[in-house]
């Protein structure tokens, strides 16, 4: 890993994730960074199994040189794709999961530097169709498409939350 703040290389160690404890297992690591607060960044690794659900979650800090591990505190309802890019905003990462309970929601789980979620935001729509989150301007952004043909996309929606406290969100395209 280069460090972009000091643009110096870093040997991580493995972080111990057996991939061969379960079946259909994959993982999932995304990068915590943010120059103005610090030279130091973190990695939070995902456990996915099943193709869609977290149960565990391993971090790493560049500034101790250590993983730690922790069960994933994510229920078995939730589902993340191991495609999932996330939102680094308001220094927590951001994700789109799937929440099947009655129906399927859309909800957006903030994880902080340490992988504990701190934050879950509802979703604008109750539909599967494809769902991205992403940051621009220091903003989280909501993307969703539509379809009314399983091969066509006929419909992109672009929201931004403007606030994030009340969680107000405004269609922008």
């Amino acid at each position: 890993m280069c460090n972009p703040a000091t643009e110096q290389w870093v040997a991580v160690p493995n972080s111990g994730l057996d991939l061969d404890l379960f079946h259909h297992c994959d993982c999932a690591a995304y990068l915590i960074f943010d120059p103005a607060v610090s030279a130091h960044f973190q990695l939070v690794q995902l456990g996915i199994y099943e193709g869609a659900f977290v149960e565990e979650v391993h971090t790493y800090s560049s500034e101790t040189g250590v993983w730690s591990q922790r069960t994933s505190e994510w229920s078995s309802d939730e589902a993340l794709s191991v495609y999932a890019s996330g939102a680094f905003v308001n220094g927590m990462l951001h994700f789109n999961v799937t929440h099947f309970d009655d129906i399927d929601q859309e909800l957006i789980v903030a994880v902080d530097g340490e992988g504990n979620k701190r934050r879950i935001i509802s979703g604008l729509d109750n539909s599967s169709d494809v769902v991205f989150v992403g940051q621009s301007q220091g903003q989280l952004h909501y993307m969703s498409q539509h379809r009314d043909d399983p091969r066509l996309m006929t419909q992109l929606s672009i929201w931004v939350l403007q606030d994030y406290n009340t969680e107000d969100w405004v269609l922008k395209h």
